[in-house]
């Protein structure tokens, strides 16, 4: 063999080794572009998974949050409606006629008053009960003392005390437990 067969033969297996490791890179870059690609799919759908759970998430957070505005705001309205039937009342027995007034008086001093107790009348009722001293201690109401104790009765006080007993029936009539 010639030098220059020699060089021939060596330039041709080098140009074969050459093409042979070009489609070895090719093949293997092929394969990973393959792998990466579906890689990529997968972590796209993944990620496409964990954001439709947490918008899942949020809604299901969001949703919690407007039931309980709701019931609040319910309840607010309800809370309303029950302190103006109650404004109301106050009005209406604060400017009741002059026998009702007397009688729910009369009725609380029959029920609370025993001999030896000195009574007095809100300032606001003094034309009402002349025969009693009247007071500035208190508004709508009477006074019944002695020695040993000191009640006030107001319009006030019986209003608050039948919300009172009447809050947890009204509450389960409105809904609100």
């Amino acid at each position: 063999m010639t030098e220059q067969q020699l060089t021939n033969q060596i330039i041709k297996n080098a140009k074969q080794q050459a093409a042979a490791l070009v489609a070895a890179a090719e093949s293997q870059a092929r394969t990973q572009l393959a792998d990466a690609t579906q890689q990529a799919s997968v972590r796209k759908e993944q990620a496409l998974t964990d954001a439709k759970a947490r918008q899942a998430q949020q809604q299901t957070e969001q949703s919690r949050a407007n039931a309980v505005t709701l019931i609040k705001r319910r309840a607010d309205a309800q809370q309303q409606v029950l302190a103006t039937a109650f404004a109301r009342a106050r009005e209406q027995i604060i400017n009741a006629p002059a026998e009702r007034t007397q009688k729910m008086v009369n009725g609380w001093i029959k029920q609370y008053a025993h001999d030896g107790d000195s009574i007095k009348v809100a300032r606001q009722w003094a034309a009402l009960f002349p025969n009693y001293p009247t007071t500035d201690a208190i508004v709508y109401g009477i006074i019944i003392t002695n020695p040993i104790y000191r009640i006030e009765l107001t319009v006030d006080e019986l209003l608050h005390e039948l919300r009172e007993r009447l809050a947890l029936p009204l509450a389960q009539q409105l809904g609100v437990l």
